[in-house]
């Protein structure tokens, strides 16, 4: 529910996100070009998080599960807000590029992208 509502959320702010779950049925971990063009992570989790090493550097939104449930829109703005991320940019034309970089998150650790 927690994955969801962040996603939801971060369609709403016109963002990317990616998700990454990490539970007793397993995980299927971000790739690593992923995590380098996030330009933040969100951690929604109530135990630790496999492998955090792998998003070193990256500004980090850190919460319970049910704070995303709650209020997954602020936590995706606590996201934007940090210092290395990008001011959204909007263009009249149609691109092939990606609007912004992915948001990884896993399990309940996600990465925010502008």
């Amino acid at each position: 529910m927690a994955a969801e509502a962040l996603e939801a959320a971060a369609a709403r702010a016109d963002v990317d996100i990616s998700v990454e779950t990490q539970g007793s049925a397993g995980s299927t971990p971000l790739h690593f070009n992923t995590i380098a063009a996030a330009s933040a992570v969100i951690f929604a989790v109530d135990v630790g998080v496999r492998d955090r090493h792998r998003f070193a550097g990256k500004p980090v939104v850190s919460s319970g599960v049910k704070r995303p449930i709650d209020d997954a829109d602020a936590m995706i703005a606590e996201a934007l807000a940090t210092p290395t991320t990008r001011t959204p940019r909007r263009s009249r034309a149609p691109s092939r590029l990606p609007r912004s970089p992915p948001v990884a998150r896993t399990g309940a650790t996600t990465c925010a992208g502008s």
